[in-house]
């Protein structure tokens, strides 16, 4: 989030969240925005990302979790995806 977090405000707005580093979590960003203030805090994105990542609903959240969520697309636009 920092990377994309670009006024240093610890907040995601739609205009931060549409730039290139943020595209790969853009599903997520958007979902994360549950009372649609038009922006997303770091706790807000973390935990839509957790909930995506935790298929098995263990409450459980491991690296290789992450990982599948990322690849398949979960968060956003798979990184296979954007190559294209």
């Amino acid at each position: 989030m920092l990377v994309a977090d670009t006024n240093g405000d610890g907040r995601l707005s739609k205009e931060e969240a549409s730039i290139d580093s943020a595209k790969e979590l853009i599903t997520a960003i958007e979902a994360a925005d549950v009372n649609h203030h038009g922006y997303v805090t770091e706790a807000e994105l973390i935990s839509e990302i957790c909930k995506r990542s935790d298929l098995n609903r263990d409450g459980v959240v491991t690296a290789d979790k992450l990982q599948h969520a990322r690849r398949s697309g979960a968060l956003g636009i798979a990184p296979e995806a954007r190559k294209k």
